[in-house]
C-alpha cells in the first residue's frame, strides 16, 4: 500500500536486474513532459515512476499511455506532503532499493561530465565500481537571450532550442557546521547565478554567514517559539535567495531517502559533479508564478515566487542575458569553468568505453533554433 498514493496505470518496471530509475512529480506540464522523457530515455533511464499532482491540463492523460511509466495520483496538499518529498519517497521506499534512482522535476535536465558519450547506466557503472552512492549536482538556470515573456516554448522542442544561455559565476563553498552539530550533508552548497543577479542583488557577493543569518531566522520563525510569539505577522518570509544544490542520483537502499528537495540521508558522494540545467524561464513563467501564489503550496509561504511577482511586475520585459552570458552546447562548456567537477580516474573510465550507436541525449546543435539565431545578429 502506497500511503496517500492512488496508482492510475497497473503497470510496473519487468524484473531485469538493476536499472536506472526516475522519480518525478508533476502539475500541470503537458508541454514539458514529451521533451524531458525522450532526452531521459535517450540518457538510458529504463523506467519512470511519476506523481501527477492534480493536473488540470492533459499531463496525466498523457502520462497514462506511456509504456515506461507508472503513474500515481493524489488528493494530498503538496505543502503538506513536504512540498511533495513524502510522495517521492513513498515510491523510492518501494520501487527504489538495488536500483539508481533520479529525482528531478519537470523543467530540469541533468548533465554529468561527457554525457555526451557515457550513458547514464555507465555513469552508475562506475560509481558502483568505485563504492560511491550519490552524485552531488545543483541548479544552473538556462534564459534566453530575449525577454522572459518573448521565449515561447512549443510542446516537444528541446529546452535548450529556447533557453540556450547561463550565468558563469557560480561559487562553491563548503557549508556552516552548527556548533555541537553534525557535519553538514551534503559538505558544500552553490550560489550565483541569473536569479541572484536579478531577484537577490544583495547577496551576490555575501558570504556563508550572510545566507545563514535569514535562514536561521526562517528556522526559528517556523519553530514552536517562533509560533507561539507569532513571529511570523512580523518577522515575514525568508529574505535569502532559492537553495541551488541537489542530490539527483543516488542509489536505492533501505532507509536511504529524500530529507528535502535539496539533500538526502547521507550518502559517499563521487567525486564527479552533475548539473541539472533549469528551464524555468519560458515565456509561462509569469503565469506559473501567479499560479502558484495562488495555490500557496510553495515553500516559505511562497516568498520566493512573490519577489518574482514584484520583480515582473516592475520589468514585464525583464530579459537575463547580459555580456557575460554563455551558449550551452555540451558538458565541455561546463567543465572548462569548473561548474562540472571531474576526476582523472572518470576520465580514464570514459576513455576506455566503447561508442554506443545511436546513443545522443538530443541536447546539442542538431537544430538551428530561431532564438540561437537572434542572439548572433
Amino acid at each position: 500500500m502506497l500511503t496517500g498514493l492512488r496508482a492510475l496505470t497497473n503497470r510496473l518496471p519487468p524484473g531485469q536486474g538493476r536499472q536506472c530509475r526516475a522519480f518525478l512529480c508533476v502539475r500541470d506540464e503537458a508541454d514539458r513532459l514529451p521533451y524531458l522523457l525522450s532526452y531521459y530515455r535517450s540518457l538510458g533511464v529504463q523506467w519512470f515512476f511519476i506523481i501527477d499532482d492534480r493536473s488540470t491540463d492533459s499531463s496525466a492523460d498523457y502520462l497514462r499511455v506511456q509504456p515506461d511509466c507508472s503513474v500515481f495520483t493524489t488528493s494530498a496538499d503538496f505543502g503538506g506532503a513536504n512540498f511533495g518529498m513524502d510522495w517521492i519517497n513513498t515510491l523510492l521506499e518501494a520501487y527504489g532499493p538495488g536500483h539508481w534512482c533520479l529525482f528531478v522535476d519537470a523543467d530540469e535536465l541533468l548533465v554529468y561530465p561527457n554525457v555526451e558519450k557515457l550513458p547514464l547506466p555507465k555513469l552508475c557503472d562506475y560509481l558502483e565500481r568505485n563504492g560511491y552512492e550519490g552524485v552531488f549536482a545543483f541548479m544552473l538556470d538556462m534564459y534566453s537571450p530575449v525577454p522572459v515573456s518573448e521565449a515561447v516554448y512549443l510542446r516537444g522542442e528541446r529546452f535548450n532550442d529556447v533557453c540556450p544561455l547561463f550565468d558563469v559565476d557560480y561559487r562553491f563553498r563548503p557549508r556552516l557546521k552548527r556548533p555541537f552539530g553534525a557535519a553538514p550533508f551534503p559538505p558544500s552548497e552553490v550560489v550565483g547565478g541569473p536569479r541572484l543577479r536579478q531577484f537577490y542583488p544583495r547577496f551576490a557577493r555575501s558570504g556563508a554567514y550572510g545566507y545563514a543569518v535569514p535562514r536561521g531566522l526562517k528556522k526559528l520563525r517556523d519553530s514552536r517559539i517562533g509560533r507561539a510569539l507569532a513571529m511570523q505577522s512580523w518577522l515575514g518570509g525568508t529574505t535569502s535567495p532559492p537553495l541551488l544544490s541537489k542530490m539527483p542520483l543516488i542509489l536505492g537502499a533501505p532507509g536511504r531517502r529524500w530529507i528535502s528537495n535539496h539533500k538526502t540521508t547521507p550518502l559517499r558522494l563521487a567525486p564527479i559533479t552533475g548539473v541539472l540545467l533549469h528551464y524555468k524561464f519560458f515565456s509561462d513563467f509569469h503565469g506559473r508564478v501567479i499560479k502558484a501564489l495562488e495555490q500557496g503550496q510553495h515553500f516559505d509561504g511562497g516568498s520566493e515566487y512573490g519577489r518574482y511577482a514584484s520583480a515582473l511586475k516592475g520589468d514585464p520585459n525583464l530579459c537575463f542575458a547580459h555580456p557575460e552570458s554563455r551558449r550551452y552546447r555540451s558538458s565541455v562548456d561546463l567543465t572548462r569553468p569548473g561548474l562540472l567537477r571531474t576526476s582523472s580516474d572518470y576520465e580514464t573510465f570514459c576513455s576506455e568505453q566503447p561508442v554506443l550507436p545511436g546513443y545522443d541525449p538530443a541536447l546539442g546543435d542538431a537544430a538551428e533554433p530561431v532564438v540561437a539565431k537572434s542572439l548572433a545578429e
